[in-house]
C-alpha cells in the first residue's frame, strides 16, 4: 500500500485529490497549513487521513510530514500563487 502526502490537502484542489486517492485505497497524510483551507474539504474522509498541521516553507515539518512517505504530491498555494513544489509528483506516478 502505498502511502501518500498530498500538500494543501485541504484546500479546493487538494481535498479532491485526497478523496479520490482514499477511495483508491492509499495511505493518505496531509500537509496544510489553513491559510486557504478548510477543514470541512476533507471532512468526508477525515477519519481516514493523517494530518501535518503546519507550513510547507518550515523543513522541519515538512521533514515530519515526509516521514515514511512514498510520493509525494503538491497542491499548496501561497498569497501570490501556487507554491513551487520541488518534490512535487506527476499525475502519472499515480495514475490518477
Amino acid at each position: 500500500m502505498q502511502r501518500v502526502l498530498v500538500t494543501g490537502g485541504a484546500g479546493f484542489i487538494g481535498s479532491h485529490l485526497v478523496e479520490e486517492l482514499v477511495r483508491r485505497s492509499y495511505k493518505v497524510r496531509v500537509l496544510d497549513n489553513f491559510f486557504r483551507g478548510k477543514s470541512r474539504n476533507s471532512a468526508s474522509c477525515a477519519c481516514e487521513v493523517k494530518l501535518v498541521v503546519g507550513d510547507i516553507t518550515d523543513p522541519d515539518v515538512v521533514k515530519r510530514a515526509m516521514d515514511g512517505v512514498d510520493c509525494p504530491w503538491g497542491t499548496p498555494r501561497t498569497e501570490t500563487g501556487i507554491f513551487p513544489c520541488p518534490y512535487a509528483s506527476s499525475p502519472n506516478d499515480l495514475g490518477i
